[in-house]
């Protein structure tokens, strides 16, 4: 994926919140960090992560192009538009 930066969304299984993380070169500069309640997240990154949600956790590897990819029951890496 030729993005320099990756959103992991994790879900907090124990409440309605969602810890956003930037990773990447240009991190300190984008925006979208921090916890939200799920209904707060920005559309496209929902859109993104109710794609994500219908695979299942690796492995095998799940990468969708241009979407992200499910790293695990409740983390999710989210490719910025």
């Amino acid at each position: 994926m030729p993005t320099t930066n990756i959103y992991r969304v994790r879900f907090i299984p124990t409440t309605d919140a969602v810890e956003v993380i930037v990773l990447g070169m240009d991190a300190m500069d984008m925006p979208h960090q921090g916890t939200y309640l799920q209904a707060s997240m920005p559309d496209w990154m929902q859109d993104k992560l109710a794609s994500l949600a219908l695979l299942r956790p690796p492995p095998p590897e799940n990468d969708v192009a241009g979407v992200g990819k499910r790293i695990s029951d409740n983390v999710f890496w989210v490719y910025p538009d």
